[in-house]
């Protein structure tokens, strides 16, 4: 006489339960486990920055402290307008053309060669007709308006596409060391111009426009 063994139907609908709650978290996890790098990575210069308040409030004067928030503030909305909300596209357009390295390619280059150009030659254009309205103003000068949005421009020409390329292509290493210079070299720099140089604000500003061109560089290379 031939015994079958039966399977207990409580241990099996446990089984089927523990390999679905697998199934279901294992995407969650890869999802996760990226997105916590990439955002805890851009949040890290915004922390930098924070702790070095204040040495910043000790070194600017109030009136340069003023100026400084005007030009933080500009700089804020204008790398919103010169990246032209391109990142989604960029990233989505990645995505769809993984299959084509050699279309993939050239979107690429035609992209960058795009928001490095497009946003300097507006940053030039913005300058020369904000000199005539700022030059006798007690704001903020021309020059320092100049070297604001040329940091703006040089900062979306430096991330906007490597930042939504790497995302896509889940490039964590390359990520975080492009976010590197922006979260602790272009504070070093930031230091040095105002502690070191004594430069000011337009110090900052010069400051943080060879950060993101540090970072453009590094971008070309990886």
């Amino acid at each position: 006489m031939e015994w079958c063994a039966l399977s207990d139907p409580v241990e099996t609908s446990a089984r089927e339960s523990v390999s679905a709650e697998r199934v279901d978290r294992s995407p969650m996890r890869t999802i996760l486990g990226p997105g916590a790098v990439f955002a805890g990575t851009s949040a890290a210069g915004r922390a930098v920055m924070f702790l070095l308040l204040p040495l910043f409030t000790r070194v600017l004067t109030p009136a340069e402290y003023g100026e400084l928030s005007i030009l933080l503030s500009t700089y804020a909305v204008v790398i919103v307008l010169f990246a032209f909300g391109t990142d989604i596209t960029i990233f989505r357009s990645v995505v769809q053309l993984e299959d084509d390295p050699a279309r993939l390619k050239k979107y690429i280059s035609q992209v960058w060669t795009f928001l490095i150009a497009a946003p300097l030659l507006l940053a030039a254009v913005a300058s020369a007709i904000a000199v005539p309205l700022l030059v006798n103003s007690s704001l903020v000068t021309p020059l320092e308006f100049a070297l604001a949005l040329i940091w703006a421009a040089l900062y979306v020409g430096a991330t906007t596409l490597p930042f939504a390329l790497l995302r896509a292509e889940n490039r964590l290493s390359d990520f975080v060391r492009l976010n590197v210079i922006n979260a602790f070299v272009t504070p070093a720099l930031i230091v040095i111009a105002l502690v070191v140089l004594d430069a000011g604000v337009v110090g900052w500003m010069v400051a943080s426009a060879i950060g993101s061109f540090a970072m453009l560089g590094l971008g070309a290379l990886i």
